[in-house]
């Protein structure tokens, strides 16, 4: 187990192996950590259990040939904008979107699909940095107040357009055709 240095008391006494890294959700330590224990032991499967761990886990399967999803999958899990093109290909409804690299992409977005409209990460999760924006002067404020565009790095966000209603969703685990586990969420 790779965890978080403030999560100490959490940890599992079953585990044989524990390592510590001091920020998991954005530090290089986890990946050097995994790719270090990988060429060492003979390690089966990987297993993702929060989304912070798809890609990571899918990339590490990849370069050490464990089975599993592999990142090109994996991708549609965690990247909203081809996961929204995926599903519109096969003919489900989404709402209108659009990828956001500069502040220029949200102006046309809302010149065509107007407001209310969402702006989020595209591989974001648990609402984390998203915003909702339901006028000209909400969507002042975050323009001059965000940090996400930046001349050297792409801003990769996710605008659409906001649908009113409450959110559900199923988690859950299949082995084999069966469910293991399974949980709604509103």
């Amino acid at each position: 187990a790779i965890v978080s240095k403030e999560g100490r008391a959490e940890i599992d006494s079953s585990l044989k192996v524990v390592k510590y890294v001091n920020d998991y959700f954005s530090s290089p330590e986890v990946e050097k950590l995994c790719y270090s224990i990988l060429k060492e032991a003979r390690i089966q499967r990987i297993v993702a259990t929060s989304e912070t761990d798809i890609l990571r886990a899918a990339k590490l399967r990849d370069l050490f040939r464990i089975p599993g999803q592999p990142f090109e999958s994996a991708l549609y899990f965690r990247d909203k904008i081809l996961m929204k093109e995926k599903l519109s290909a096969h003919g489900i409804r989404v709402p209108f979107f659009k990828r956001v690299n500069s502040c220029l992409d949200i102006l046309d977005f809302i010149q065509t699909h107007s407001y209310p409209c969402i702006i989020k990460p595209a591989r974001g999760y648990g609402s984390f940095k998203t915003t909702v924006f339901h006028d000209q002067k909400e969507l002042d404020a975050f323009l001059e107040t965000s940090s996400c565009f930046n001349e050297f790095l792409e801003a990769n966000l996710d605008i659409e357009q906001y649908i009113h209603g409450g959110m559900y969703h199923v988690d859950g685990i299949i082995r084999d055709g069966k469910i293991i586990a399974v949980w709604p969420s509103r």
